[in-house]
């Protein structure tokens, strides 16, 4: 992505698209709260919400803030609004404000790399988000640790999930994003492999070009008019199924549809029958994660170079079992963490 002052429209579908794509793994899961600081040091965190209008990326911040806020730490979040300069300003207006460690989610990977170099000189800590995206044994640099999205585990899960509904044996479609955002590049692409792996025909990725139910339904269109045979559909978010399920029910066909996020959207689809599987990105579960890693960090204790988060399948039978987001953060600021 290349450094510009503003988003057009069309960029920020394609970065709102890659930003929805989170979830995490807990250290801690089920525990009761304990100090920041070994010494009685309240420790100040401070977290760039890539946009404070989005609901998921607001109940992530409040998540980060009642799991320090149980801790003893305080958080500083500041939204980033889209704009990628406006991130990187606002890291410096964290290192200004002297926090310990700096949560970050980056807008564009590159351009923030000067910024988090000046919080490492001033002795801060920081946390990349996807900092080792699709490399988790690679190099963080210039972050002390990165939290990467579970999306190698949800791809992988999807495809083994439709080949095993199928039979090992079936022509399945994906639907991506019309626009280069990595983490969705990788999720197809794993998805692809994998079901190629176990004995899939993978027909083609098809592109939705503006993130939503509506861009998805036409392409979908064109190539059940290209297929004859398509027995699954694989799109990368719940919008996209969305209108995957409404091309079906358009032209009298019928295909296995998965989709992801965990949002209400998917959640309806799941309850109505017409996706058979999603896997929820568990938000709370990030906010938990971002800041038990960060404060292991300010207490000098070692953390793995990577902290690869894990995502929950949900079908008819397990939806009983989803814990209700806005639930969630209420138990985390009193200490405690959802199984």
């Amino acid at each position: 992505m290349s450094l510009v002052r503003r988003f057009s429209v069309f960029r920020f579908f394609v970065v709102f698209a890659a930003l929805t794509m989170v979830g995490a793994a807990c250290s801690g899961t089920g525990s009761k709260s304990s100090t920041a600081g070994g010494g009685g040091k309240q420790f100040t965190i401070g977290f760039t919400n890539p946009l404070g209008s989005n609901d998921q990326l607001t109940l992530l911040q409040n998540a980060i803030i009642a799991r320090a806020k149980s801790r003893g730490a305080k958080v500083i979040a500041l939204d980033d609004q889209l704009d990628v300069d406006k991130q990187v300003s606002d890291i410096d207006q964290l290192i200004s404000q002297q926090v310990d460690g700096i949560i970050v989610f980056p807008l564009d990977a590159k351009a923030v790399v000067p910024a988090v170099k000046r919080a490492k000189d001033a002795g801060i800590k920081t946390i990349g988000i996807n900092a080792s995206l699709g490399n988790p044994n690679g190099d963080v640099a210039p972050f002390d640790a990165a939290v990467n999205q579970g999306t190698e585990q949800m791809a992988t899960e999807t495809a083994k999930f439709v080949a095993q509904k199928l039979g090992g044996k079936g022509n399945v479609l994906g639907v991506g994003l019309g626009a280069p955002v990595p983490v969705i590049q990788f999720q197809m692409a794993t998805m692809k492999r994998v079901a190629e792996e176990n004995g899939l025909t993978w027909l083609d990725t098809v592109e939705n070009p503006t993130d939503d139910a509506a861009g998805a339904e036409p392409v979908v269109e064109q190539a059940l008019l290209r297929f004859p045979k398509i027995d699954a559909i694989m799109p990368y978010n719940e919008p996209s199924a969305l209108g995957v399920t409404s091309a079906l029910e358009h032209a009298s066909r019928h295909a296995l549809v998965t989709a992801a996020n965990g949002t209400d959207v998917g959640l309806q689809l799941l309850r109505g029958g017409k996706i058979a599987a999603t896997w929820d990105l568990l938000p709370w579960k990030q906010g938990v994660t971002y800041v038990d890693v960060m404060l292991d960090l300010l207490n000098g204790k070692q953390v793995p170079k990577t902290t690869v988060v894990p995502v929950k399948m949900l079908t008819k039978d397990n939806l009983a079992s989803q814990v209700n987001w806005q639930q969630a953060v209420k138990e985390i600021e009193q200490g405690n963490v959802p199984q």
